[in-house]
């Protein structure tokens, strides 16, 4: 979905306020299918859960956000080194625009710690 694609090409901060938004407008539009006027936060986390584990499938880009911005940049990574070899010192020098906007502990920052060292 585009809503997929914009979480790998933005960065997370600036993603959040419109995954936010959009998780939102997910939620309501699932309460009308299912006419409901509300669910508590169990059931709508219920319902974020892949089909094969009882949910919906009913994703949050804003819980993604993150890891499909980074696995994305890692990727096209391993795409450029296939293509042009070593790119060590370049990855090196490189200034991510989302420093420190990870949290902390996450893949993301000990991706962006790995590659800032």
């Amino acid at each position: 979905t585009q809503i997929n694609h914009t979480a790998r090409s933005v960065c997370p901060t600036q993603l959040k306020p419109a995954a936010r938004f959009h998780d939102q407008l997910t939620k309501e539009t699932f309460l009308q299918l299912i006419s409901c006027r509300d669910i508590g936060d169990d059931q709508w986390l219920q319902a974020t859960l892949p089909i094969r584990n009882g949910g919906f499938g009913m994703t949050s880009i804003e819980s993604i956000c993150h890891i499909a911005f980074v696995s994305s940049w890692a990727r096209s990574l391993v795409c450029c080194l296939g293509s042009f070899g070593d790119l060590t010192d370049l990855v090196k020098n490189i200034s991510c625009p989302v420093s420190g906007s990870f949290p902390a502990g996450s893949i993301s920052h000990q991706l962006h710690q790995a590659l800032s060292a």
